[in-house]
């Protein structure tokens, strides 16, 4: 969040997952974080969480990289239970 150096990817994803999760209890869904974990994308190193929407058992993935103390790249992927997560991270190899 710009003017606070504090603010960081880990702050931003627990952020956006709480203000998701708001809009899919509005739709009559759950949403779930599975798990938590740094991974490298294109030899840049970001913060994944992976959760679990009830709704059409959909899968979404957030990426978060911190460029600078203003600016957080994020980045999320949606995709059905037969696809993963990998298949989209092996695009930045």
């Amino acid at each position: 969040m710009p003017g606070d150096p504090a603010y960081n990817e880990d702050k931003l994803l627990t952020d956006y997952i709480a203000f998701n999760s708001f809009g899919v209890k509005e739709a009559g869904g759950t949403q779930k974080e599975t798990s938590r974990g740094k991974i490298k994308l294109g030899g840049q190193e970001y913060l994944k969480a992976e959760t679990v929407i009830s709704i059409g058992d959909m899968h979404v993935c957030y990426y978060a990289r911190k460029i600078d103390d203003d600016v957080i790249l994020f980045m999320s992927i949606s995709f059905p239970k037969n696809r993963t997560a990998e298949e989209f991270e092996k695009c930045f190899e």
